[in-house]
């Protein structure tokens, strides 16, 4: 089932994580296109103005890490109780299928 579903489905991001080694490697080009243009900027920035500081794009790790923190306020309990739900109603649906079949 899983064979004909495209290359870049929730399944195979949650596998294999969310970028693959084109994705770092455009990542790495453009943060060292982000830091030259930064120090090419401040090289030629007017005197008296500050130096400016490159913004890099944050990784897949750094947003999840960031996100997980924000957003995930349950307790421990919650979630395993919200597991234990889930596998009974896929066991209760692969039952109804069993008995059809």
């Amino acid at each position: 089932m899983l064979v004909h579903l495209p290359q870049n489905n929730p399944v195979n991001r949650e596998l294999n994580g969310p970028w693959e080694d084109l994705h770092y490697l455009l990542h790495d080009i453009s943060s060292g296109i982000r830091s030259g243009n930064t120090s090419f900027y401040n090289a030629n920035r007017p005197k008296g103005q500050a130096a400016m500081k490159a913004e890099l794009l944050p990784t897949p790790e750094e947003r999840t890490a960031e996100r997980e923190k924000k957003t995930d306020a349950r307790s421990v309990e919650q979630i395993v109780a919200e597991r234990e739900h889930l596998t009974k109603v896929l066991a209760r649906t692969r039952a109804k299928k069993a008995l059809t079949s």
